[in-house]
């Protein structure tokens, strides 16, 4: 807001201030509903009379009329002050007691270095939003202990599923007994058994314990038995054989007789 003036009377300051923009009744009541707090003792008046507030919020809620004063000790300044908005008007009246030593001998200057930004502050909350609802603290929103639903207490923390509810997923396949009885359970056979191995040829090791074990076949044929092989005298034919005596009579060089 900017100062138009100030003088002092009967141990006040009287001084007038103008909006920057001109404002509706809304507006106003935003005004004094954002600076009714830092009153001590506060008192709004709508055409010179009082009108009773319980809840700051329902100073948003007085009907339309020619001019709205709020009153009191200002926390702020450390004073009395009153300060009268007059409806589609763009002046505001401002009253200050003189109390202490910032308002006293005070001037132009100095007046609105007091002033000014008080006067500031409240014009830009005649553009905030409205408030909606009363906030509750934060420890109320949600109630604890005996407060909450039974039905929240006894449901565990977090969203992990009961005991019924985490059923292996073999079980949920059948909705009831009826239908599991009536399917039977096939068992898949092992790849193993559906399908019989290729035959494999004995892996010869490399390593030289093996290779000592394996004998070569040279050596087989070169250790193999004698009686295995017919001698000399089994190899003749039957009719190429002579006794012991004619043996004898051939070495004697006896003759023999024709056969």
């Amino acid at each position: 807001m900017l100062l138009v003036g100030e003088h002092e009377e009967d141990g006040w300051i009287q001084s007038t201030f103008t909006l920057t923009y001109r404002v509706a009744w809304e507006q106003l009541l935003l005004a004094v509903y954002g600076a009714y707090r830092y009153f001590s003792d506060p008192e709004v008046l709508v055409d010179s009379k009082p009108v009773e507030i319980g809840d700051p919020e329902e100073i948003l809620t007085i009907a339309e009329d020619r001019n709205i004063m709020l009153r009191g000790i200002s926390t702020v300044i450390a004073a009395p002050l009153m300060i009268s908005f007059y409806n589609q008007v763009q002046f505001v009246n401002v009253s200050v007691a003189a109390v202490n030593d910032e308002f006293r001998d005070t001037d132009y200057e100095k007046y609105n270095k007091s002033m000014g930004q008080l006067m500031d502050s409240m014009e830009i909350m005649m553009h905030m939003p409205a408030p909606t609802a009363k906030e509750e603290p934060a420890g109320q929103e949600r109630g604890t202990g005996d407060d909450q639903p039974e039905a929240a207490q006894e449901r565990p923390a977090g969203d992990e599923p009961s005991a019924d509810e985490a059923q292996p997923a073999d079980e949920e396949l059948f909705t009831s007994d009826e239908e599991a009885q009536e399917q039977p359970v096939v068992e898949a056979e092992p790849a193993a058994q559906a399908q019989a191995p290729a035959e494999e040829e004995p892996a010869v090791s490399d390593t030289p314990a093996a290779q000592q074990t394996v004998p070569d076949t040279d050596e087989v044929s070169a250790q193999a038995p004698a009686a295995d092989e017919p001698s000399a005298d089994e190899a003749q034919p039957a009719d190429e054989q002579v006794s012991p005596l004619s043996r004898l009579s051939m070495e004697l060089g006896i003759p023999q007789p024709p056969a």
